[in-house]
């Protein structure tokens, strides 16, 4: 448990960035496929990275979070 949370953080930021390269470059001219969610809209594969990465990070963040000893405040 303890280095799930890091890994988790690291994984997620490294997806993130690749995304927003991916968004950056799809802006840029050059398109990247697309998604079909089902039951609902094509997304870019660009965004669905970033979403994804930032979802990976915000769980490890959790994870580091509750496995911190609470805080104490002592007058």
């Amino acid at each position: 448990m303890r280095r799930t949370g890091p890994w988790l953080r690291f994984i997620g930021l490294m997806i993130e960035m690749v995304g927003v390269i991916a968004v950056v470059r799809e802006r840029g001219g050059q398109a990247s496929p697309m998604i079909q969610i089902p039951g609902g809209p094509v997304v870019s594969t660009a965004w669905a990275a970033v979403v994804l990465g930032f979802v990976l990070w915000l769980i490890g963040k959790i994870l580091l979070a509750s496995a911190r000893p609470p805080r104490r405040d002592t007058p």
